[in-house]
């Protein structure tokens, strides 16, 4: 008897983009937008919680 040929699953295909953009999403309604500064040398105020860095620079993955 001869074992049918079964084809491995497809690869799970992944969005990058649409990823970012749900970590975005999720992120600002769960901390408070930073004010800009232009007095501190990261753009940032005092006491202000910095986002990650994929929200901050372009080209950088979540």
């Amino acid at each position: 008897m001869l074992a049918a040929y079964v084809p491995p699953p497809p690869d799970p295909t992944f969005d990058q983009d649409a990823y970012n953009q749900q970590y975005a999403d999720e992120y600002w309604q769960t901390h408070p937008k930073p004010t800009f500064n232009p007095d501190s040398a990261d753009g940032y105020g005092p006491d202000q919680e910095l986002p990650p860095a994929c929200l901050r620079l372009e080209g950088v993955d979540c």
